[in-house]
């Protein structure tokens, strides 16, 4: 009996042994994966191209642009664990599409060596961001430049959207970052709403506040005080209404992060954007069917795919 389970054993190892040569033989078949970095500010940031095989003359290439905290070039950090920049790549790659994803400054491999270097600013995030799409254009392999940014990402490439051919955003927020601060502070008990709302206050007017409670140092880090003055300063309606070129403006009627009423504050700032709402989509495209538990529990799920929707709408809209 012993002999015969560990003789199942083997078998079904070898089967799924066999299933992942064939998906990786599939995987080299569709692309290429190649190591990619360019240099910001005396600063090496390093990233990763999918490049299509069996294509013939030049191609449209995505530049995508993550969301904020410490997620990577393939949409991972200590909280999410979903591979979702890597999926779209891959997703493109079936298409003919190449794409470029990126470590943004201070993240996997692009930190900076010097400790001692002050936090970056969002500026600092920006100009990386323009540097790494004017080193893509340089690469004679493509012909169409497509900016993806999502989340914190979608603001980042608003920014410099003018320098590329088309512009999608996906779950940007619609407000700047102090109001939607403030509304979710007012929503906090009276006594500790008042301390968190004079050091917002005090933060938007562009001043740090030094040493604070720790209850409060937890919503405002003082090491990342100068960042977020310069996050405020950035106002996602200004920078699309300045959009000049083709956008797709794109959100989750179940993403809890950003509101998904702001993507239509952001359709208003650039009318001629097209708008799609995706039902049941949260904030790291995937679809759900239930409700917050769910949706919480999808971060840490690699096996989940993504919206079809989005997919198909994404690959559309780089193509056309």
């Amino acid at each position: 009996m012993r002999k015969k389970s560990l003789y199942s054993l083997v078998v079904l190892l070898s089967v799924l042994l066999s299933a992942f040569n064939s998906l990786a033989s599939v995987n080299d078949s569709i692309f290429t994966e190649e190591g990619y970095s360019f240099e910001s500010d005396g600063l090496r940031m390093y990233g990763s191209l999918f490049m299509p095989k069996n294509v013939k003359g030049k191609i449209p290439v995505v530049f995508i642009v993550p969301d904020g905290s410490a997620v990577n070039r393939d949409g991972n950090s200590t909280k999410i664990q979903t591979s979702m920049y890597r999926k779209i790549a891959y997703e493109l790659a079936l298409s003919g599409i190449a794409s470029v994803r990126y470590d943004k400054r201070g993240v996997g491999r692009s930190l900076n060596p010097n400790l001692d270097s002050p936090t970056p600013l969002f500026e600092d995030l920006i100009a990386d961001a323009k540097t790494g799409l004017k080193h893509l254009k340089e690469d004679k392999r493509f012909n169409k430049f497509v900016l993806i940014g999502h989340g914190e990402g979608a603001l980042i490439a608003a920014e410099i959207a003018n320098d590329a051919d088309k512009f999608i955003s996906i779950a940007g927020a619609g407000r700047k970052a102090d109001d939607i601060i403030r509304d979710q502070i007012n929503k906090q008990r009276p006594s500790f709403r008042d301390s968190c709302l004079e050091v917002l206050d005090k933060l938007s007017a562009g001043k740090t506040t030094g040493e604070l409670p720790n209850n409060m140092a937890i919503l405002f880090p003082p090491i990342m005080q100068n960042f977020m003055i310069s996050w405020f300063r950035h106002d996602p309606l200004q920078a699309y209404a300045r959009l000049k070129v083709p956008t797709l403006i794109i959100h989750g009627s179940k993403d809890l992060v950003v509101n998904p009423s702001d993507a239509s504050y952001l359709a208003l700032a650039m009318p001629k954007a097209k708008l799609l709402l995706i039902k049941d989509m949260n904030h790291i495209m995937y679809m759900i069917a239930g409700g917050a538990q769910e949706n919480y529990g999808s971060y840490g799920n690699k096996r989940l795919k993504l919206s079809k929707e989005l997919i198909s709408n994404l690959k559309t809209f780089v193509l056309e």
